[in-house]
């Protein structure tokens, strides 16, 4: 009960925080995005809401300004909302999200992301779920022979012969618990802190996938070091740089999901994931429990060969295309598509991963909406990867570009 505690103030807390800006906006609920960041500013900094909304009339963005004065003159409008849904419409949404992780161009990035959950996943909990048995294994063997060492199978088949003959339980539950079992545990959970706490510093620097196949390449080597263990010491300080670059691995296949897919595939591609990890994790432990008394040799193989597996994958710099759909007559303040735009170029921006953007669909565009791409694209300077399909359009845009230049 006592660890449960956590997650449920968590949810209590959570269902008091306001909803993303970011979803409000492309829902069309402006007004209540407004309210949003206005009250974000206001907690952050400890000015007034009303200096917000002044800072963003004054912006030299000519679409927010409007955006803010249609809301302070309280149009009567109504805002373009997403309307409730029936179960039906729910349901074939998601069938059909699901139909496009498996079709191109996603399918390659599923089955990657996918199977590298997997057999990460398999690995993690292969060995880190019998570490603490491992733990209470060599104390006891160290009980009995304290000047002697021996590898981890060796007290593993040392302890199996051991509970056979000693043993009226044979589920071992009459087995005291040494007590620096859980001094071992305690280092091991701690182990992943200080990785943990560096990972955001380097992430944008170094890139994803640079975790992911150093942590892997590690992650192996160390599981296969198991055999070189005579001690428990020995076997803790494994046991801790297992625990630190694997927990490395899962954290980081977990924020590829942002970068492999659309905002509308993220939460499908998340529970793709999801199901693939507790399926690794399942398998890992029934392997483990079936395995580790009679064949210890092949469950560490298994666990570092898995890990050099996932190397077996490679991923290309992707490319991110931004299907713009608007009628001529349509203003892209009511659907902030600004916004939505300059959230997307400010993240090329900042991750050199993504270096073209190709809009397609352009001459679907009207002048006003092609001087708010390319106002968004020169803000944030990267007109030089920009890709227009039109090729009459293009030249119009080339000399518009120019002309912001």
């Amino acid at each position: 009960m006592i660890c449960s505690l956590p997650s449920f103030i968590i949810g209590i807390w959570l269902s008091f925080f306001p909803e993303t800006p970011k979803y409000l906006a492309e829902t069309g609920q402006n007004v209540k995005m407004l309210n949003v960041l206005a009250t974000m500013y206001s907690e952050n900094t400890g000015n007034s809401l009303e200096k917000y909304l002044t800072n963003l009339k004054n912006c030299e963005n000519q679409l927010l300004s409007e955006l803010v004065f249609r809301v302070e003159e309280k149009i009567n409008e109504k805002e373009d909302t997403i309307k409730s849904k029936s179960l039906k419409i729910i349901i074939m949404n998601t069938f059909l999200q699901t139909l496009m992780l498996v079709r191109k161009p996603y399918l390659r990035r599923t089955f990657i992301v996918c199977s590298a959950t997997y057999l990460i996943m398999t690995s993690y909990y292969m060995l880190f779920l019998w570490l603490p048995d491992l733990f209470q294994r060599y104390a006891e063997f160290q009980e009995r022979f304290p000047n002697r060492s021996a590898t981890v199978c060796t007290v593993v088949a040392f302890e199996k012969h051991n509970k056979t003959i000693t043993n009226t339980d044979p589920f071992g539950c009459d087995t005291p618990i040494q007590s620096s079992v859980f001094l071992y545990a305690f280092i091991l959970a701690l182990s992943g802190v200080p990785i943990g706490l560096t990972l955001p510093l380097f992430i944008n620097r170094l890139g994803y996938k640079f975790f992911l196949v150093v942590g892997t390449i590690i992650a192996s080597i160390v599981s296969f070091c198991i055999f070189l263990v005579n001690t428990s010491v020995e076997n803790l300080i494994i046991s801790c740089i297992f625990e630190s670059v694997t927990s490395i691995c899962v954290s980081v296949v977990s924020c590829m999901l942002i970068d492999f897919y659309p905002t509308h595939l993220r939460s499908i591609a998340a529970g793709f994931t999801s199901f693939f990890s507790r399926l690794g994790a399942m398998m890992g432990n029934l392997m483990t429990g079936m395995l580790i008394d009679n064949y210890c040799t092949i469950v560490i193989i298994l666990v570092g060969s898995q890990l050099f597996d996932i190397l077996t994958f490679s991923t290309k710099r992707r490319t991110l295309h931004l299907r713009l759909l608007l009628r001529k007559d349509e203003d892209p303040i009511r659907y902030q598509n600004d916004l939505i735009i300059q959230d997307i170029y400010s993240d090329v921006y900042q991750k050199e991963a993504m270096k073209k953007v190709a809009i397609h669909d352009v001459s679907l565009l009207s002048m006003k909406q092609e001087l708010v791409i390319f106002r968004q694209l020169t803000e944030f300077k990267q007109t030089d990867h920009v890709v227009v399909r039109d090729k009459d359009l293009s030249r119009n845009l080339k000399g518009k570009l120019n002309n912001i230049r």
